[in-house]
């Protein structure tokens, strides 16, 4: 369950812990509301205790449960999502593979098949993508990483298009 646009906080609610888990919600959004120089609390839940961070990046509050990865993201004060998409952000801007559609990130996987059963992206679904530079890409192994934030489109632009889509 989420609040949204204030923070992504997806605990089970259980019988008799609904007064518990909207008191947390509520003390963490009259936090960000009185513009809190705070940038880490802690949620208590069902005996279970939560490190939480506000995002330097896009103002969200996430809930540290990633294991080992909890470091980087405490660190970095960095919510998962903006720690992925800065990833791509900052990747070398003439990578051939990486490729913005619509507003989508997608990246092309190598053409050659190292074994018989290996994943392709899009099941194998071959695509014409044209690069706004003219280039034209045939691909049977596209991967999509999902819809790029809006808070990342000015460094993540669009540089190509869908030609043709088509099975074969």
């Amino acid at each position: 369950m989420g609040l949204r646009g204030t923070m992504r906080l997806d605990f089970t609610i259980k019988d008799g812990h609904h007064a518990q888990f909207f008191e947390a919600c509520n003390r963490l959004r009259e936090a960000r509301m009185r513009g809190s120089e705070e940038q880490q609390r802690i949620i208590e839940w069902g005996g279970r205790t939560f490190e939480t961070i506000v995002c330097k990046v896009c103002g969200e509050t996430e809930r540290l449960t990633y294991g080992t990865h909890n470091e980087r993201l405490k660190s970095e004060r960095l919510c998962f999502t903006c720690e992925f998409w800065l990833r791509y952000v900052w990747n070398d801007p003439t990578e051939p593979r990486a490729l913005v559609i619509n507003g989508g990130h997608f990246m092309i996987g190598d053409e050659e098949r190292r074994h018989p059963g290996e994943m392709r992206g899009f099941a194998g679904r071959k695509f014409l993508i044209e690069k706004f530079t003219g280039e034209q890409i045939v691909t049977t192994n596209l991967w999509y990483q999902g819809k790029i934030p809006q808070h990342f489109r000015e460094r993540l632009p669009d540089n190509a298009r869908f030609k043709k889509w088509r099975d074969e």
